[in-house]
């Protein structure tokens, strides 16, 4: 019950007064679902009240990695995985993944283009190389002791392109029994 989920998550807040909501599928919801945002802000506000502060930062990786990256776990997690790459390209265009501008127009016509916060999602611009660091930073929450974690076990291992094309090849040639 969605309704009793939300009490339990609002006694549960009650006394925070910082709450970090994360999560990729956000971003890719919200393609599929045009009020998705006025949602997330109507729920945050009924359950804490109107006078409460959404400020969303969004990592974005160019689109072109984007798509590789996702042309990689499809390969990875789907056997056979049914798209070529550029038919992959064409399907995430045609679904709005790769309209960057349109979701930054859908998010700050929600919040209010001060509550947006865009973060480029390439390693070498991140604090200290780390999506995490990177994020406590923003947020400006220090980083201390309590938060350590083991970046390899957290770690998206990618397989490099040879490896993709090939796994892909595979995919695409050997019939699944």
């Amino acid at each position: 019950n969605i309704d009793a989920e939300m009490q339990r998550f609002k006694a549960y807040a009650k006394d925070l007064d910082t709450i970090i909501l994360s999560e990729e599928v956000f971003y890719h919801s919200e393609v599929f679902f045009p009020a998705f945002w006025p949602i997330i802000q109507k729920t945050l506000f009924d359950l804490f009240g109107k006078d409460i502060q959404i400020d969303i930062v969004l990592y974005l990786r160019r689109q072109d990695l984007w798509i590789e990256s996702k042309f990689k776990e499809g390969v990875m997690t789907r056997v056979p995985w049914k798209l070529s790459i550029d038919e992959t390209i064409q399907e995430y265009k045609r679904i709005g993944f790769l309209n960057y501008y349109a979701t930054l127009q859908r998010l700050e016509s929600t919040f209010g283009k001060e509550h947006v916060l865009i973060r480029n999602y390439q390693r070498s611009n991140l604090t200290k190389h780390d999506i995490i660091y990177d994020f406590f930073d923003v947020c400006k929450i220090p980083w201390n002791s309590e938060y350590q974690y083991d970046a390899d076990q957290i770690a998206n291992h990618s397989l490099n392109a040879h490896a993709t094309y090939a796994l892909d090849f595979i995919n695409r040639n050997i019939p699944v029994t």
